[in-house]
């Protein structure tokens, strides 16, 4: 596994007919709010995509990895 930092910017998109903002990374707005960045680690790439291993406190549940577009990673 490599280490990456995942920036978190948000995304405009359309949710039951409005347009909304969220955030690349599905976590608690009040985390992200303090930092805009994480330190995640890489699991697998797969195209343009990378999948990521979410760290323990942003993980719900036994959802802990997402799949993130390589233009959000460094």
């Amino acid at each position: 596994m490599e280490k990456a930092i995942v920036y978190c910017p948000r995304q405009k998109i359309f949710f039951k007919n409005l347009f909304v903002e969220r955030y690349i990374v599905p976590a608690e707005e009040f985390l992200l709010s303090r930092k805009s960045k994480l330190e995640v680690n890489i699991l697998e790439v797969v195209g343009e995509k990378a999948l990521v291993l979410l760290p323990k406190r942003m993980a719900k549940g036994e959802r802990n990895t997402i799949l993130i577009d390589m233009n959000y990673i460094k």
